[in-house]
């Protein structure tokens, strides 16, 4: 008989009294400036993540996460309040779920966290994977990050090819 695959967000069926997590990937993780505006001081930082799916080089100078075969590689924090989840939305241009102007919808996923005794654990977090407006834009315009990890080799993290820093 085979073992039936762990699904921690099925099995999440109410909100987390202990607060949300959210699974980082691109310029909120540690090291960034806009982790510094966004993240430090809110939560709790959990340790590596990884999520299956592949990461996009947007061009714009951060990534975009979107479904597929892979893994990202980025950072878990946990117990962040509605308020946190509130102010990441209007970093991640999220107005809502499935809403036309998203830039990113943000989605329960496992993922899979590196706990300290160094052991891979799945666990449900939110993560901001591309919405299709943003979807259409990596058709034409982005790049596959194949190893995963952001920033790409070679490219400095807020930056475009023109040099200039947005977002």
């Amino acid at each position: 008989m085979r073992k039936r695959a762990v699904d921690p967000c099925r099995e999440e069926k109410s909100p987390r009294r202990e607060g949300e997590r959210v699974f980082v990937y691109g310029t909120l993780k540690r090291g960034s400036p806009y982790h510094a505006l966004y993240l430090a001081g809110r939560g709790r930082y959990l340790g590596p993540a990884r999520v299956s799916g592949e990461l996009w080089d947007t061009g714009w100078g951060y990534p975009a996460l979107v479904p597929g075969a892979g893994w990202v590689y980025g950072e878990l924090y946990g117990d962040l309040g509605a308020g946190d989840l509130a102010r990441l939305d209007e970093w991640e241009d999220h107005h809502g779920p499935h809403c036309a102007n998203n830039l990113y919808e943000r989605v329960r996923r496992t993922v899979w966290w590196t706990d300290a005794e160094g052991r891979a654990r799945p666990v449900c977090a939110w993560v901001y994977e591309a919405a299709p407006r943003l979807r259409a834009h990596l058709i034409r315009h982005g790049r596959r990050v194949e190893s995963g990890v952001w920033p790409a080799a070679g490219k400095e993290e807020g930056t475009e090819s023109d040099g200039a820093v947005r977002r």
